[in-house]
């Protein structure tokens, strides 16, 4: 038979959310919870409750649009970085970041092309 309140210890357990974060959030007022004295106690149900209310659904392929996302931001697709290349290539100058300048490129000077 299950109890009816669980403490913090038992519901850190049971969710797998460490105690500290549920003392945060039951500091917070983010999850039902009593306060006698110094302890604090959830009840069962109430948490059960509670957790219903923060199930996330897969709606629609939405997560393979958030998964899409992020596979763009790990890649690092810096717009940046795209935006700079393509002004050094129609205008032939490349970045020089040891003197912060921009410097005609050895191919547009008839240079050894990177060659020793």
């Amino acid at each position: 038979m299950a109890k009816e309140f669980l403490s913090v210890n038992e519901l850190s357990e049971r969710l797998n959310i460490k105690k500290s974060t549920l003392y945060a959030m039951a500091k917070a007022g983010e999850m039902p919870h009593f306060r006698v004295n110094r302890l604090i106690r959830f009840r069962e149900r109430e948490v059960d409750e509670w957790m219903e209310c923060h199930h996330v659904k897969d709606i629609a392929g939405k997560g393979k649009t958030k998964r899409a996302v992020k596979s763009l931001s790990k890649s690092k697709m810096d717009i940046d970085r795209i935006i700079k290349n393509a002004i050094d290539e129609s205008t032939g100058l490349k970045y020089n970041h040891n003197l912060g300048n921009r410097v005609e490129s050895s191919t547009q000077r008839g240079g050894d092309h990177g060659h020793i």
